[in-house]
């Protein structure tokens, strides 16, 4: 989809916000994923979940003249997820980490 050609209606906008949203549940998934596979090393896990929280930023950034204001609790409810990371074969590495995940959805 070219947005910077496209006529300018409201399926453009419908299909563009659609978008956005399913990269940010599938990093989000992503990031659950690997935070709970037990098979990664745990220096690639450190890497990949990084490289995730980097992309996240600068996502968020570049998103900030749509949304300049932070979402407040009463508009849209915000789900949290915790996630303990340890055991497998790379519970000698030094224990557990834990991961606190937010997602705020209006649909």
């Amino acid at each position: 989809m070219d947005v910077v050609r496209a006529p300018l209606n409201r399926q453009l906008a419908e299909s563009t916000a659609a978008a956005v949203q399913e990269a940010a549940d599938n990093l989000v998934q992503l990031y659950k994923r690997i935070c709970l596979d037990d098979e990664l090393d745990e220096a690639v896990r450190k890497d990949l979940l990084a490289r995730l929280a980097a992309t996240a930023g600068t996502a968020q950034q570049t998103l900030r003249p749509v949304n300049p204001q932070p979402v407040s609790a009463a508009s849209a409810p915000a789900a949290t997820t915790t996630v303990t990371v340890g055991g497998g074969h790379n519970s000698n590495v030094g224990g557990t980490t834990s991961v606190q995940v937010s997602a705020a959805h209006s649909r």
